[in-house]
């Protein structure tokens, strides 16, 4: 759930906020949404809609570490919370869970398959700035507005047909 999500990052922020004196640890957040799923509750019914978010869920948690946090966060979003990365790293982890993703039907009900695809964004925490006294849900907050304008970047090339390279 998004407060699970948060009241598991939020004293990590603390931590490497106290940590550094203001300067942040590497550590990455991720807002992943699926691709035109709006299509698929359309034909198939929001019961098998859900079916496959939680197949897709399933799918995020197998490529997660021990250590990341992985959340559903709105609707057909997940969040994925990965210390110690930097946006780079990060990158090259939403990439293959994307191709995953990508490359297989998932079964939603006997003999019913449906595919999906995702667009992700992804910011690292050392791009914060730290205001003066500014306290982790603050931070917490403005990462993802961050990193849910770079994902509507991405969902901007997937509605026009094509798919690039992520910066």
């Amino acid at each position: 759930s998004r407060q699970g999500f948060y009241n598991a990052v939020w004293p990590q922020l603390e931590m490497m906020k106290a940590g550094r004196r203001g300067e942040m640890f590497p550590a990455s957040l991720v807002i992943m949404d699926a691709d035109r799923f709006k299509g698929i509750n359309d034909k198939y019914g929001h019961l098998t809609g859900d079916k496959a978010l939680q197949k897709m869920a399933g799918e995020l948690r197998s490529h997660a570490r021990p250590e990341d946090i992985p959340s559903r966060f709105s609707g057909d979003e997940f969040i994925l919370w990965l210390p110690g990365m930097t946006k780079e790293q990060t990158m090259e982890v939403a990439k293959k869970f994307q191709s995953a993703v990508r490359t297989r039907n998932f079964e939603v009900a006997p003999g019913k398959f449906v595919a999906l695809s995702m667009s992700f964004g992804v910011v690292e925490t050392r791009a914060c700035k730290l205001g003066p006294g500014e306290d982790v849900k603050k931070i917490t907050f403005r990462l993802i507005e961050e990193a849910d304008v770079e994902l509507q970047k991405e969902k901007r090339k997937v509605r026009g047909g094509r798919r690039g390279s992520r910066r």
